[in-house]
Protein backbone atom coordinates (compact mmCIF):
# COMPACT_ATOMS: atom_id res chain seq x y z
CA UNK A 1 0.00 0.00 0.00
CA UNK A 2 1.36 3.44 -0.86
CA UNK A 3 2.16 5.97 1.84
CA UNK A 4 -0.55 8.26 0.44
CA UNK A 5 -3.18 5.54 0.60
CA UNK A 6 -2.10 4.51 4.09
CA UNK A 7 -2.13 8.11 5.31
CA UNK A 8 -5.62 8.64 3.87
CA UNK A 9 -6.86 5.40 5.45
CA UNK A 10 -5.51 6.53 8.83
CA UNK A 11 -7.17 9.96 8.56
CA UNK A 12 -10.51 8.34 7.72
CA UNK A 13 -10.12 5.84 10.58
CA UNK A 14 -9.36 8.67 13.00
CA UNK A 15 -12.44 10.60 11.89
CA UNK A 16 -14.56 7.45 12.21
CA UNK A 17 -13.28 6.92 15.76
CA UNK A 18 -14.07 10.53 16.70
CA UNK A 19 -17.58 10.18 15.30
CA UNK A 20 -18.13 6.86 17.07
CA UNK A 21 -16.99 8.42 20.36
CA UNK A 22 -19.42 11.30 19.89
CA UNK A 23 -22.28 8.91 19.09
CA UNK A 24 -21.49 6.80 22.14
CA UNK A 25 -21.35 9.82 24.43
CA UNK A 26 -24.63 11.21 23.13
CA UNK A 27 -26.56 7.95 22.73
CA UNK A 28 -29.70 7.26 24.68
CA UNK A 29 -29.07 5.04 27.69
CA UNK A 30 -30.60 1.99 26.03
CA UNK A 31 -28.37 2.43 22.96
CA UNK A 32 -25.05 3.03 24.72
CA UNK A 33 -23.99 -0.62 24.73
CA UNK A 34 -24.19 -0.86 20.95
CA UNK A 35 -22.64 2.57 20.50
CA UNK A 36 -19.75 1.57 22.76
CA UNK A 37 -19.12 -1.57 20.70
CA UNK A 38 -19.00 0.55 17.53
CA UNK A 39 -16.54 2.92 19.21
CA UNK A 40 -14.29 0.05 20.25
CA UNK A 41 -14.32 -1.32 16.69
CA UNK A 42 -13.47 2.11 15.25
CA UNK A 43 -10.69 2.63 17.78
CA UNK A 44 -9.19 -0.78 17.04
CA UNK A 45 -9.24 -0.01 13.32
CA UNK A 46 -7.54 3.34 13.88
CA UNK A 47 -4.91 1.64 16.05
CA UNK A 48 -4.30 -0.99 13.38
CA UNK A 49 -3.85 1.57 10.62
CA UNK A 50 -1.68 3.79 12.83
CA UNK A 51 0.55 0.77 13.47
CA UNK A 52 0.93 0.20 9.74
CA UNK A 53 1.74 3.85 9.25
CA UNK A 54 4.28 3.76 12.09
CA UNK A 55 6.10 0.92 10.36
CA UNK A 56 6.34 2.87 7.12
CA UNK A 57 9.87 3.93 6.35
CA UNK A 58 10.63 7.37 7.74
CA UNK A 59 12.15 8.44 4.40
CA UNK A 60 8.80 7.74 2.70
CA UNK A 61 6.99 9.82 5.31
CA UNK A 62 9.50 12.67 5.06
CA UNK A 63 9.09 12.80 1.30
CA UNK A 64 5.31 12.84 1.70
CA UNK A 65 5.52 15.69 4.23
CA UNK A 66 7.68 17.70 1.83
CA UNK A 67 5.21 17.26 -1.01
CA UNK A 68 2.28 18.32 1.18
CA UNK A 69 4.18 21.37 2.49
CA UNK A 70 5.05 22.42 -1.06
CA UNK A 71 1.42 22.02 -2.14
CA UNK A 72 0.18 24.10 0.78
CA UNK A 73 2.77 26.81 0.16
CA UNK A 74 1.43 27.29 -3.37
CA UNK A 75 -2.09 28.11 -2.21
CA UNK A 76 -3.02 31.70 -1.37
Amino acid sequence: MSVDALWDEWVLAEIAAELALFLWRTAAVEERGDAYQEYVRALRNETRVAGLLARTRSSDLSAKAGVRAAACAGTP
